[in-house]
């Protein structure tokens, strides 16, 4: 794999990649841009293969499902370039966001996202579990519940 460096980026940077991969059905002009995109707190970082963003994720503030009294964080907009899929990008890309959002979104200590039924097992290997049933998302299919405890940030 030739070389990913993994940073913050700009909300506009992950727009065309999340609706690539997470919306492909869109009509041509129309990107993926949830209302957060722009709200303080919520945070968009990309894989980079040179200039070229093969990685996107979006990190936002917002009560979890599983304890809606609770601080929490959800993972959203998760993508990867269907010609990088398999390589590793994905882990790479969710393992450096968990571990800054630890520092960067206290004193959340849970992160959680809805999963594609085709994702489940990514998220799985990266310590998330399901919770609650399947449900479907419209224009985006069915999704589950999944969630895991932030690392914990040592000073």
């Amino acid at each position: 794999m030739d070389e990913v460096r993994v940073s913050r980026a700009e909300a506009s940077e992950v727009w065309a990649l999340r609706t690539k991969v997470l919306r492909p059905a869109y009509e041509a002009g129309r990107l993926c841009v949830y209302p957060e995109d722009e709200q303080e707190g919520t945070s968009h970082w990309a894989a980079w293969s040179g200039e070229a963003v093969i990685g996107c994720v979006t990190l936002m503030w917002r009560p979890s499902p599983l304890a809606p009294s609770e601080v929490a964080i959800q993972l959203r907009g998760m993508a990867v370039s269907p010609e990088r899929q398999g390589e590793g990008v994905g882990a790479r890309l969710l393992s450096a966001v968990l571990a800054e959002a630890a520092w960067s979104y206290a004193p959340a200590r849970v992160v959680w996202c809805n999963a594609r039924v085709g994702a489940m097992s990514f998220y799985a290997s990266a310590g998330f579990e399901e919770w609650g049933g399947r449900f479907s998302i419209p224009e985006a299919g069915d999704h589950y519940v999944m969630w895991r405890e932030l690392p914990v940030a040592l000073a």
